[in-house]
């Protein structure tokens, strides 16, 4: 497994879910993401059971973790978008949660690993990873709620640091909708 080019992956999909959103509409969206979710479930379950999934063992030794369940990070990637287009206030903070997911967690690994300052409370995250979130995942953001877009960011790459022992690509959009909602 090569983390960058998980990463990448991480923030195509994010951005072929706002693609797809801006292009075909939310109910349309949301309905993919749901046979997707439970696509990657199906999927999970027979590698589980010991079966080979032919083909797709090639991209699961590519981009998931050694030790994570099979697909678990496309199904938590495609579950915290669904839950962030389900339950925003409005499509465009949906929209704006999840670039924030796709850009800025994808930025904080992409740029955090190479950082040598950790955060206190947290030492597999880095200053550089928290900065960037905030920076990528703001501006990702900043089309769909303007200029709040950093203080939303900045909030979450907070919230991301913390080791809540919860996958981030879930974390992350329901600590979205929350503050939204607060």
């Amino acid at each position: 497994m090569n983390e960058t080019h998980r990463q990448l992956a991480h923030v195509a999909a994010g951005t072929a879910v706002l693609v797809s959103v801006l292009t075909w509409g939310g109910q349309e969206t949301l309905a993919a993401l749901i046979a997707l979710v439970c696509a990657g479930m199906a999927f999970a379950t027979v590698k589980l059971l010991g079966f080979s999934l032919g083909p797709l063992e090639k991209l699961l030794a590519r981009f998931e973790r050694a030790k994570a369940t099979p697909f678990q990070g496309a199904i938590t990637l495609m579950t915290g978008c669904l839950f962030a287009l389900t339950f925003s206030p409005s499509i465009a903070f949906g929209l704006a949660a999840i670039a924030i997911l796709a850009f800025g967690d994808g930025a904080a690994t992409l740029f955090g690993k190479g950082g040598r300052a950790p955060i206190p409370w947290n030492s597999n995250k880095t200053w550089r990873g928290s900065l960037a979130f905030c920076a990528i995942g703001g501006l990702a953001a900043l089309p769909f709620i303007g200029i709040t877009a950093f203080g939303y960011a900045g909030v979450l790459a907070l919230i991301e640091s913390i080791d809540l022992q919860v996958d981030d690509n879930i974390v992350i959009p329901v600590a979205a909708v929350l503050l939204k909602l607060v």
